[in-house]
Order: structure tokens, then C-alpha cells, then sequence
């Protein structure tokens, strides 16, 4: 549903645009993990586990009420059949590889049962994208890859949703196990993450149209890093308005990052191939966002073992230190990733003149919701 909801947003808007309009797109998505904690908090403390998952009946009521009264969907030419065998691989492939990280998060974990799921699931998927290069009417059209900037931003997409999202899954549970604070008062304190979020949106547009796609994704992914750095070396000593401050700091790079990556990764992506990469684009964003809590499950259990390399009497704490630590050398990994972005990737969503035979500026200034010839939606 996300890429049909995005597209329409995006549906005939010049290239010029699409920054400001991403940044309204990607506020629920920033939003919702740093709500939860909270919402998860009073949820438990007030009524009962279950209603974490039956509130979704409601919302979900709301969305239907919502979208029947204002979406009016574009007229589009007939996609062609959906491609069912596309579909069944990848679904199978990334839901298998999605159980395996669940199963790697485990406090024990079963080997055999993980590689008799990972080893098929890798099977699958790499079945799956021999069938999407080979086929007329493939489900997801991968030809964008062959495109630099494309690329390089969707690499970055999948690390930096990773970190992100991991970020409000282990601070309040740092802040419940270690500081023994209550869940509403943990949930509470991660908000400050989203008033980071809300209080850079204004200058989001401006730190890219001054300094450029690359140079601010290298100094957002860097600060990302570092603030789940110190965040793992925080103590119940430590000055709340230290803390809130170092929360808003997350909460702003997330916000300018996560931007970032969801503008620049359409950059040089000609008209009549956008539908499909704003699916594959948004797949791995989902993927990453997804991902995030099962990789800072996974970084937890890695903290006793990694911590007892450096010190015998590893605790509670020692454990989140190495957590965040290991979170943040993913993002160092997007980092590095930026760096070697082309110095003028994103310029024409900037205004700016296409640099160098990495960025060429697309045949057309719009976005086109039409089908392909040959290629279904």
C-alpha cells in the first residue's frame, strides 16, 4: 500500500518538488516508532497486552472511513498480468529472510532451524531476481539499479531505516532495564526523539538546496553514529536535559537523513521508469525500518559475549553500550556509502544543473503514472 499511497502523492509533481513533498511522506514513518514506546506504555499499564494489537481494528476502520472520502486514484492504462511467480519468490524470500533475523534475536538460538530457513530463503530471492531481469512483464522492474545514484541510495536507505528504527526500540528498554524507569516515563522521554524530528523539518530543505545531498548525508549518517554512541554510554546520572538533549539530536538527523535518502534515490530516475523503482525503493525502505528492531535484538545478544572481550564483569548496561555501539557502526557503514556518492547526486531535485555523467538529468521534469510498454505497475 505504501508505494500506490507515495506515487499518488508524487503522481505529475516536477522533480524540483519532490524534496518538500518526501519530507511531509516520511514524517508518519518517523513518527510511529517513537509514538509507540508510549502508546505501548499506557497501553500495558492501563489495559492489557492484547489491546496492542486489537487498536489496529480501529485505526484501520479510520484509514478505510479516510481514504474512501478523499483518495481519487489517477486513470492509468491496463499494467498487464501480475506476475505471479515474481511475486511468490520474493514474498517467500523476504518473509524467510525476515523470520531468520526473529530467530537470531532468540535468547537460544536453534542453528539448524536458522539455516534450513536462511539457506532457502537466499535460494528464493536470488531465483526471484533472475526471474525479474528475465521477464516481459516482470512485478518490480530492476533496470533502475543500473543507475549510480539510485543505487547508492538505496544501499544507504536499507542501513540508515535499519539504525533508525532501532533507536526507539532500545532506549526505553535501556531506560526500563537499567535506569528502572516505568514504561510511560521511557515511552515518554523517546518523544523527545520526535520533537527532534517535527523541529528540523524546516531546514531540511535548506541544508540540501545549500550544501547538497552528499555532503549533508555524510554529516547526518556521522551524527547519527555518534549520538548512538553516547547514547549507549548514558547513565541514570545523567542530566535528563543532557539526555533530551542528545534525543533531539537523533531525533533531527533521523529526520534529515530519512529525507535525504527517500529524495535523492529518484534523482536521475527517467519518467517512465519511476513507478517501479518507487516500489523497489520503498520495499527496501521497508525492509530496513523492519529490520531495525530484529537488528537491535540481535546487537543486545551480541553485547554480553562482545562485552566480556573488554571487561569480565559485563552488566545490564555494559550489554546496551555494545548494542549501540554495533548500531552504530551501521550507520558508519552508511557513511561511507554517502562518501562515495558523486559530489552532484541530487542536483536536479536542488535546481541545480545535472554534474558529470553520473547525475544526467531525466528526459522530462515530471512524474508519470502511466504504464510502460511492456512493463505492468
Amino acid at each position: 500500500m505504501v508505494p500506490v499511497g507515495r506515487l499518488m502523492v508524487l503522481f505529475r509533481a516536477p522533480k524540483v518538488h519532490i524534496m518538500r513533498l518526501t519530507a511531509y511522506l516520511v514524517w508518519p514513518g518517523l513518527i510511529s516508532p517513537v509514538l509507540a514506546p508510549l502508546a505501548g506504555g499506557l497501553i500495558t499499564t492501563d489495559a492489557s497486552w492484547h489491546w496492542l494489537f486489537m487498536i489496529n481494528a480501529p485505526l484501520g476502520a479510520l484509514a478505510f472511513l479516510v481514504a474512501l472520502r478523499i483518495v481519487q486514484p489517477p486513470a492509468l492504462d491496463n499494467p498487464g498480468p501480475l506476475d505471479l511467480l515474481g511475486l511468490i519468490l520474493s514474498s517467500i524470500g523476504l518473509g524467510g529472510l525476515t523470520f531468520t533475523a526473529n530467530l537470531l534475536a532468540a535468547p537460544h538460538i536453534d542453528w539448524v532451524l536458522v539455516a534450513g530457513i536462511a539457506v532457502p530463503s537466499l535460494v528464493l530471492l536470488a531465483a526471484a531476481i533472475r526471474h525479474l531481469l528475465g521477464a516481459d512483464q516482470p512485478l518490480v522492474d530492476l533496470s533502475a539499479l543500473r543507475i549510480p545514484s539510485f543505487r547508492s541510495a538505496l544501499n544507504g536507505t536499507a542501513l540508515y531505516f535499519t539504525v533508525m528504527t532501532s533507536g526507539p526500540f532500545l532506549a526505553p528498554l535501556m531506560f526500563e532495564e537499567v535506569f528502572h524507569w516505568s514504561p510511560v516515563r521511557s515511552g515518554a522521554i523517546v518523544l523527545f526523539i520526535f520533537a527532534g524530528n517535527l523541529g528540523s523539518k524546516p531546514a531540511t530543505t535548506y541544508l540540501y538546496g545549500r550544501f547538497g545531498f552528499r555532503a549533508v548525508l555524510i554529516a547526518a549518517t556521522s551524527v547519527m553514529a555518534a549520538g548512538m554512541t553516547l547514547l549507549g554510554l548514558t547513565t541514570l546520572a545523567t542530566p535528563v536535559p543532557l539526555l533530551v538533549l542528545l534525543l533531539l539530536v537523533i531525533g533531527a538527523v533521523r529526520s534529515i537523513g530519512a529525507t535525504g535518502y527517500t529524495t535523492v534515490v529518484f534523482s536521475d530516475v527517467p519518467e517512465q521508469e519511476m513507478r517501479h523503482a518507487n516500489t523497489l525503493q520503498l520495499t527496501i525502505q521497508q525492509l530496513g525500518a523492519g529490520s531495525g528492531v530484529a537488528a537491535g535484538a540481535i546487537a543486545l545478544r551480541l553485547g554480553a559475549p562482545i562485552g566480556h572481550v573488554f571487561s569480565s564483569g559485563v552488566g545490564a548496561h555494559g550489554v546496551y553500550t555494545v548494542a549501540f555501539a554495533l548500531m552504530a557502526c551501521v550507520s558508519l557503514a552508511a557513511t561511507v556509502g554517502a562518501i562515495r556518492m558523486h559530489p552532484g547526486a541530487g542536483d536536479t531535485l536542488r535546481g541545480h544543473r545535472a554534474i558529470g555523467p553520473a547525475a544526467p538529468s531525466p528526459s522530462g521534469a515530471t512524474l508519470a503514472v502511466g504504464r510502460e510498454p511492456g512493463r505492468s505497475t
